[in-house]
Order: structure tokens, then C-alpha cells, then sequence
């Protein structure tokens, strides 16, 4: 019996501009530049044992997030608006350029409604930062999310307290072969502190393990069970997220916390048989930010996953060999620092160090990076 939890972090994609009440129409244009030099021991990381979950790639030169957006509004009455956002980004992972959403919404007093590509997950979500975090990695072997469907919802991303519900088609999640359901609200509890949670479910699940150099995304199913093992059943995601900062005081802190649980139940079928199958993912971030002066701020983040598969059936270890299930006695871990520059406005210079431990032995990772990103002009 599938139970699934999904995140409600915060939404990295989400235009603030759009969330905020405006008397006139608009369309305005966006842009992001965001370059980072990646020194790394190994070309991509570590293979976590998860089945269909891939590594991700780990060039030198990245580029993932850069990329246009357009986003316009048009007032129906004084209280309801037409909005939409068009965003097209780069992807380290896939090489390309991809439309990260693109969407039309309805908003009014009574509530908001959009159709098209959006974050599944609308809630606060870790700092970007020169690498994908692990619980992205461990939760869809990917550096970036976006769904089709439709969201419903009461409230704005401003507003004290705030809900989503989504329905999004299969691709939202790895190995999903049936509409994927999302719920998060945030709550502010105080003028410093945020939360926010979400539930993610999967009613029907079937995901084959990876070739070698395969995409997560890879739909290929029809050898399931022959020459391909794979994971038959259903899974959630539960995310929760704290977010407390003090702006008051020059300089000031802030704390950002993230956990994140993936459950998956079912079968795994191989060519060796098949086994009953209970896995679980456990992901938490933790990330202490002290802003040194207006222009300078130092940021410490550590990320942890623990995996727990457990199988019962014959020939099990075979089965769990054959999934990519084994070796999962190992926590991986990541501890860094960055820190960032606001050389003017728009433009940031960072450094980071990163002590990685998601393989047996640890590596150390280090990137510099240029982050662009003006305030947006105005076409309309």
C-alpha cells in the first residue's frame, strides 16, 4: 500500500513578479546568465544504487539555468488577471535548450488556476548552487523539474498562508505511468519564518533500471522482467522546508532546512524472477547563510541520503543485483562552502569547495562561477 509524500519547498522557477497584484497590463522579457568552472575527480557522479536513477553529468564548464523568459499579464476586471510565462533554459544533463515552463493562468480573488509546463512542487526549494543537490539527485537523477497539467490554488507566494493542487502527466516522474498528483501549502509563521510542505503520489509505477549512459527519463518498459529489471508498483514524496532569516540587523543570518522522504512499493521483476519490494529514500539539506556585508555572503550546506531497500522472495540478491539495488549500506554526503560577491547590481562572482562523499572514498569538488541577472525590461 503506496503512500506518497511529496515536497512543498520553495518554487526556484516561479516569477515573483507574477504574484504580485498590477493595475496595468504588461509583458516583460528576463534573461539569466549562469556560467561555473567545475573542477571534479570524476566526469559524473557517483551511481547511486536506486533503480532507473542516473548519474549526473559533471562537466567542466556548466551552463545549466541560463537561458529567456517572457511573462505578461492582462487585466479582465480590476480583480482578475490573464498571466502567463514562457522560459526557456539550458540543461546541463540533456545538452540542450528546453522549455522549462510555459504556462497560461487565470488569477482572481477566489482563487488561481494554470494549464501548461510548471515545478511540480510549488514551495520553497534549497539555493541553487554550482552542483545539483543530493536530494534532487536522489529523487529524480536530474538537475531540474517540470511537469504538463494543471494546478489549482488560494493565495500568492506573498500571502501568510498559501496551497496548490496539481495533475500532472506521467514524464513528472521518473517511471510514472499514470497522472502524477501533487498538494502543498506554506505557511509564514512569522515576519523571519516560513514553512512549507507537499505531497507527491504515483498510483501506478513502473520503471526499468539503466543501461549504461541512459536518461532517467527513459520510458523503455516492454522488456521489463526479461531483459531489463524493473520496479512495478506505486510511490509518493513527502518534502518539508524551513526557511528563517533575519534582515533586520546588517549583518544577518539565515537558515534553510530541507527533508525530503521517497517511499516506492511494489515488485522488482527481473530475468531471475521477481521479488516483493518496499524502498525508501531519506534526503536532508541543511544550509547556514551570514551575509558579511551588503555585497558578500557566506554560505555552509550539508546534504545526506540514506537508502533502505528491502526485498523478500527467492533469489533475491540476484534480483537486487540485476535492479542496481546493492550496496546501499553507504550514506552519501556532501559538505560545502560558497562564497558569493555582488560585484553591481545584477552580477554575482562565487566560489565554492565541496567535500563529496556519495562515493566510498570521498573527492573533492570546486567551482567558480558568474551569475547575470538583470531586472527584466519592460516590452509592454
Amino acid at each position: 500500500m503506496p503512500i506518497l509524500l511529496c515536497p512543498l519547498a520553495a518554487h526556484a522557477h516561479e516569477d515573483e513578479a507574477l504574484t504580485l497584484p498590477s493595475p496595468q497590463d504588461r509583458l516583460s522579457v528576463s534573461a539569466r546568465l549562469d556560467l561555473r568552472h567545475l573542477q571534479a575527480e570524476a566526469p559524473a557522479s557517483a551511481a547511486l544504487p536506486l533503480a532507473g536513477i542516473a548519474p549526473l553529468r559533471q562537466p567542466q564548464w556548466l551552463w545549466g539555468g541560463s537561458g529567456l523568459a517572457l511573462s505578461g499579464q492582462k487585466n479582465l476586471t480590476p480583480t482578475a488577471q490573464v498571466q502567463t510565462t514562457l522560459s526557456v533554459t539550458y540543461s546541463d544533463q540533456e545538452k540542450k535548450f528546453l522549455l522549462d515552463e510555459g504556462w497560461l493562468g487565470l488569477r482572481a480573488p477566489q482563487g488561481q488556476l494554470r494549464i501548461g509546463r510548471m515545478d511540480p512542487l510549488p514551495v520553497l526549494q534549497p539555493e541553487p548552487w554550482p552542483t545539483a543537490n543530493l536530494l534532487m539527485q536522489g529523487l529524480l537523477g536530474d538537475d531540474h523539474w517540470h511537469g504538463d497539467g494543471v494546478q489549482v490554488g488560494q493565495g500568492q507566494t506573498s500571502d501568510p498562508v498559501h496551497w496548490r493542487l496539481g495533475a500532472f502527466r506521467a514524464r513528472t516522474y521518473p517511471g510514472a505511468q499514470d497522472t502524477v498528483w501533487s498538494l502543498g501549502s506554506s505557511v509564514q509563521l512569522q515576519p523571519r519564518w516560513q514553512v512549507s510542505a507537499a505531497l507527491l503520489a504515483v498510483p501506478q509505477l513502473l520503471r526499468p533500471s539503466l543501461a549504461a549512459g541512459a536518461h532517467t527519463h527513459s520510458t523503455a518498459t516492454d522488456q521489463c522482467g526479461r531483459a531489463l529489471a524493473c520496479v512495478d508498483g506505486q510511490g509518493g514524496v513527502l518534502w518539508l522546508a524551513s526557511q528563517w532569516q533575519n534582515q533586520t540587523v546588517q549583518p544577518h543570518w539565515r537558515v534553510n532546512a530541507h527533508l525530503m522522504l521517497r517511499q516506492e512499493e511494489g515488485q522488482v521483476l527481473s530475468h531471475n524472477g521477481r521479488a516483493d519490494y518496499r524502498g525508501q529514500v531519506w534526503g536532508s539539506l541543511v544550509e547556514l547563510g551570514y551575509r558579511l556585508r551588503p555585497d558578500w555572503q557566506l554560505a555552509l550546506r550539508h546534504e545526506r541520503l540514506a537508502i533502505d531497500h528491502e526485498l523478500h522472495g527467492a533469489n533475491v540478491q540476484l534480483i537486487a543485483q540485476d535492479a542496481g539495488l546493492l550496496d546501499n549500506t553507504h550514506s552519501p554526503q556532501r559538505l560545502g562552502a560558497k562564497l558569493s560577491w555582488q560585484v553591481r547590481p545584477g552580477w554575482t562572482l562565487h566560489g565554492s569547495v565541496l567535500r563529496d562523499h556519495s562515493r566510498a572514498e570521498a573527492q573533492w569538488l570546486s567551482a567558480l562561477g558568474l551569475t547575470w541577472r538583470p531586472e527584466g525590461w519592460r516590452v509592454k
